[in-house]
């Protein structure tokens, strides 16, 4: 092998790219800039949800005959105490963090959190309140060791332990995978779809056709959708027979996952208006690039934010968030994906989601129709 012919080539290769300002830009400069701002944000998400744990916990209480684990987590300074019927609805429902059941018999109290386990924020809580009382059991009884009764603390989740594994781990994955898959699908054809056209001169002739540009453009728009649909339901049953054949892959015996049919039905929708949201930026991109292989660097800054837009509600709990977070792009919809996995059905959220993804993915298609209407769009210099 002639390594001096290898470098020239090389040499040329890498020439090339540091030419083209945008692709260097993006490909390296943008990353710099975009994780660190985006961790950032991510940090104040995961301080503020942080602090909900630390200050005005809500908790429901249940104690019969005396009043003093109510007067205990009083005296605590961060907890609100919910003193109502129906804790467990109130509990599923995101009002209350988890409830505790205590009662002295035969000299010995009897102390049981119960908290949901599909959530990581309870458990936090769960885990919080049992600290708390293993500590005070053991200042009572350094005091009064003959006066202090015997304490029991039981933490029982309100769902199976299989179901509550798995809803937190497809709560936690599930919006993620469905953002990826969604994202890449379209890509190769998106790419060959508007780009590549334009590499294989074969855009002109089309557009020379009498047909209008919109008819054109919903075509294409319309086969990206059913590719990525198709795509995202490949990648959807990989997952699936993955789980079934190796069921131990996340370190539980077995994954009991169940989700409501209605559930079930609006993730379907979800990813339907994912796919048709990710192909009309796609074929956007694909429109405005010179060829697939810028094409395809434009399309980098997409899959990061993607990424990091489905990343970032593992930290966020749907039940306790900020209203602002529904108008934000792609995040509004990874929350709605955590929702609908947690069998949570909020209909002013999700429609307030789904206008906000119709709004972009008609921001998204005027602008490809203005592309596709310029006579630049047939020149590749």
């Amino acid at each position: 092998m002639n390594f001096r012919a290898v470098f020239v080539v090389f040499r040329k290769e890498l020439k090339d790219t540091l030419r083209d300002k945008r692709s260097f830009f993006i490909s390296v400069i943008f990353p710099v800039i975009l994780f660190p701002l985006i961790f950032s944000v991510l940090d104040m998400n995961i301080q503020k949800a942080n602090s909900r744990i630390k200050h005005d916990i809500k908790i429901g209480l249940i104690e019969n005959r005396e009043t003093f684990i109510k007067d205990f987590l009083n005296s605590q300074g961060k907890f609100i105490l919910v003193e109502e019927d129906n804790l467990k609805e109130k509990l599923i429902s995101g009002e209350i963090y988890a409830y505790i059941k205590s009662d002295l018999k035969n000299g010995k109290r009897n102390i049981k959190i119960t908290y949901d386990n599909s959530r990581q924020h309870s458990l936090t809580a769960a885990s919080m309140l049992s600290e708390i009382f293993n500590a005070l059991e053991k200042t009572a009884k350094e005091k009064q060791p003959e006066e202090t009764p015997a304490f029991t603390v039981i933490q029982s989740g309100v769902y199976e332990t299989g179901t509550g594994n798995s809803m937190l781990i497809l709560s936690t994955l599930l919006p993620f995978l469905m953002f990826v898959f969604a994202a890449l699908s379209p890509v190769a054809l998106a790419s060959d779809t508007g780009a590549g056209e334009k590499e294989r001169y074969t855009l002109e002739p089309l557009l020379a056709n009498p047909v209008s540009k919109a008819e054109i453009l919903s075509g294409k728009y319309l086969c990206l959708i059913v590719m990525g649909l198709t795509g995202t339901a490949a990648f959807a049953s990989g997952i699936i027979i993955s789980t079934v054949l190796t069921p131990d892959i996340f370190g539980f015996e077995k994954l009991d996952i169940y989700i409501n049919p209605s559930s079930a039905l609006l993730l379907f929708t979800a990813a339907v208006f994912l796919t048709m949201l990710f192909s009309s930026a796609e074929l956007l991109l694909s429109l405005a690039a010179r060829s697939p292989k810028e094409a395809q660097v434009l399309f980098l800054p997409l899959m990061m934010i993607t990424m990091t837009a489905g990343y970032s509600t593992s930290v966020i709990d749907p039940l306790n968030i900020e209203p602002f977070y529904r108008n934000i792009p792609l995040l509004n919809i990874s929350i709605l994906i955590k929702e609908f996995s947690l069998n949570i059905v909020s209909i002013s959220s999700s429609l307030r989601t789904l206008m906000w993804t119709f709004f972009y993915i008609a921001v998204f298609l005027l602008l490809s129709k203005f592309l596709i209407s310029r006579e630049t769009i047939v020149k590749r210099e």
